[in-house]
């Protein structure tokens, strides 16, 4: 038991305020504390607010985060954050990483929401919920990613029983040119050009990012021929506003990922995934604190040969804010359209399935007194596979003075099962599905306690939260008529998360995290139970040296764990550190880093690789440049 002793004793520190107030340094100018003010979000509750009056559990990747920590993936970015499971793999379903919260690290993601710019890119059919090397965003367009920690159905809808990650692309905001170049080894490159161009009324951004890799190795360190990407990635945002208090947003986007034969349905096949998307947004601002968002969009994948999927949205959200903002409310309606093509797992003879969701929700905050706010939500969801579903959630909110705040929330959010799961019949795949699997329903308690010390340079925060999982669902024993699926168990995850950050200055700051995270569940399955380390510890810093030069590095420890196959397979992985690290200098319009990743050991495996190899994560190292041509005067 000593080797947890160093991160119960972090979150013992995190959680006890300083005795004795700081006084302000006199070092650090008036304009450098303007990076201190409290940060705003809008995922929890739909409308912008101050973190400490946030009904959720939320953690923030900001612009500057971003930048600065030259990942190669999307998932790179999350994977130090407090709560957050991240795990580089390859699964059966070609998906190149798994990320959830809380526990339950499966490569079926059912009850993780993950949206870009709100609209979700949740697959409803197809073995995951996310292709996460697939997301049609690139690195160089996030502004910021809001991770909710918890169930947020009310306001997302179902399948966001353990959380909703939202990433927020960049509007444009200047007339300028951006060229980033990237090379390493393991035949890592990336290419990537962005050209903006903005004026009073109107804004549009257009990138394109092409990025190569060789992906995994084998345990010996050589290069699985089998696993290597090549993705191109188009990109726009652009807005309008046609009156003064109304503002047009066009969105779209285009992916092609081709890989080799690593199709496990279809060896011999190359892998192709395409996709794209076409989204439009108006709102109207009535003022007085009154707004209305209405939002159409269309989605069109191919995740494998075999297998379309296509996505209508539509929907109207309505915020108004009564009594000088001291009761808020947020009112919506929605619409999805969802069609699976897929004669693999339905038939050739019926390879068509669709799913309709239709759902009206609504959000309202009543500060009642100075020092208690009141929040609550709810959402009634009807969909053609799982008939109508409630959601809700209720938090209360503390100020206890400026500097902490409390907060006890409690939610329910269901699950819907995935369309294969649910109607498979395929004589090729020995599958039979389950017409009458039902949802999952996700229940979580949390009480929070946020702090801000020594004139806010020190930031704390720390969660303790109960949560239930009731009717997972997963594959049973193969019968006389073939494999079909069901309800396997009910569990209970129980945790502690408790993060910090000191900043010295704006460009100086050290951070620390700890997670701890245990499930039980009725039938004592460990692929359930040891599916996730119980331990997590980050931490990490960032740093202006000298005249442009900077520098910065995360390092993370996982007490072992278990993984299991889909195919049965099971190993247990041992405890490891893993350390990214990057140095950077910055001149003018220029930009030059290196950076590694995984620099503690030459690979090491992170998940089961679900029976089609023997994946490692390899040492990296990489370094590019960033131009820029702007901004331009008109």
């Amino acid at each position: 038991m000593r080797r947890h002793r160093l991160p119960v004793l972090l979150s013992l520190i995190l959680m006890l305020p300083p005795l004795v107030a700081a006084e302000r340094d006199p070092g650090i100018a008036t304009e450098e504390l303007l990076f201190m003010d409290i940060e705003t979000v809008f995922t929890p509750s739909r409308r912008t607010q101050s973190i400490q009056e946030s009904p959720t559990t939320i953690d923030v990747l900001t612009s500057d985060e971003i930048a600065a920590s030259k990942a190669l993936n999307i998932w790179d970015l999350l994977r130090y954050r407090v709560g957050m499971d991240v795990y580089d793999t390859r699964s059966i379903w070609n998906n190149y990483t798994i990320a959830t919260t809380r526990g339950f690290a499966d490569e079926n993601i059912g009850s993780m929401q993950v949206l870009i710019d709100g609209r979700s890119i949740y697959l409803l059919a197809g073995g995951v919920a996310v292709y996460w090397q697939n997301i049609p965003v690139q690195l160089q367009d996030i502004e910021r990613i809001e991770i909710v920690r918890g169930p947020n159905a009310a306001l997302f809808g179902s399948n966001a029983g353990f959380g909703v990650i939202n990433i927020i692309t960049k509007r444009p905001q200047e007339t300028a040119v951006t060229i980033d170049t990237l090379y390493g080894n393991q035949a890592n490159g990336r290419i990537a050009e962005t050209v903006e161009t903005a004026g009073k009324t109107y804004g549009l951004r257009v990138s394109h990012t092409y990025r190569s890799s060789n992906g995994f190795v084998d345990a010996a360190g050589n290069k699985i021929g089998t696993d290597v990407s090549n993705t191109n990635k188009i990109n726009l945002r652009g807005f309008w506003n046609p009156t003064p208090k109304g503002t047009l947003e066009i969105f779209g986007g285009n992916i092609g990922n081709d890989t080799p034969a690593n199709d496990w349905l279809h060896p011999g096949f190359e892998k192709e995934f395409r996709e794209n998307f076409q989204t439009v947004k108006y709102t109207q601002d009535f003022g007085w604190d009154s707004s209305l968002e209405m939002t159409g969009s269309r989605r069109d994948s191919f995740p494998t040969i075999d297998y379309r999927n296509y996505q209508y949205d539509a929907e109207a959200l309505l915020n108004h804010g009564w009594g000088k903002s001291s009761l808020n409310t947020a009112i919506g309606i929605s619409y999805r359209d969802n069609v699976v093509n897929c004669p693999d797992y339905f038939g050739s003879s019926d390879p068509r399935r669709r799913n309709a969701i239709y759902r009206g929700f609504a959000n309202q905050s009543w500060k009642i007194l100075s020092k208690l706010t009141l929040t609550g939500a709810f959402s009634l969801e009807h969909s053609d596979i799982a008939g109508t579903q409630p959601a809700y959630q209720a938090s209360a909110i503390s100020p206890v003075n400026k500097n902490h705040t409390l907060r006890i929330s409690y939610a329910m959010s269901p699950t819907l099962p995935d369309i294969f799961y649910q109607q498979g019949n395929s004589s090729a795949l020995n599958l039979v599905g389950n017409k009458h699997l039902g949802v999952t329903r996700v229940t979580s308690s949390e009480i929070s306690h946020l702090g801000n010390f020594m004139e806010k340079k020190l930031d704390t925060e720390i969660s303790f939260y109960y949560m239930t999982v009731v009717g997972m669902h997963g594959q049973l024993a193969t019968n006389p008529s073939g494999v079909t699926t069901g309800r396997i168990n009910d569990a209970i995850a129980r945790g502690i998360e408790a993060k910090g950050r000191y900043r010295f200055q704006k460009n100086r700051y050290v951070y620390a995290n700890y997670t701890f995270e245990s499930i039980t569940d009725d039938k004592a399955n460990p692929s359930i139970t040891d599916d996730t380390p119980n331990h997590k510890t980050n931490v990490g810093f960032y740093s202006h040296i000298w005249k442009g030069l900077s520098a910065s590095a995360d390092a993370g420890y996982k007490t072992g764990y278990r993984t299991t196959s889909r195919f049965g397979g099971t190993r247990f992985l041992p405890a490891y550190t893993r350390l990214d690290a990057r140095l950077m200098y910055t001149f003018k319009n220029m930009e030059f880093f290196l950076a590694g990743q995984n620099l503690t050991r030459a690979r090491h495996p992170e998940e089961f690789p679900g029976g089609v190899g023997n994946y490692y994560i390899p040492r990296l190292y990489y370094g590019g440049m960033t131009v820029k041509f702007g901004p331009v005067q008109d």
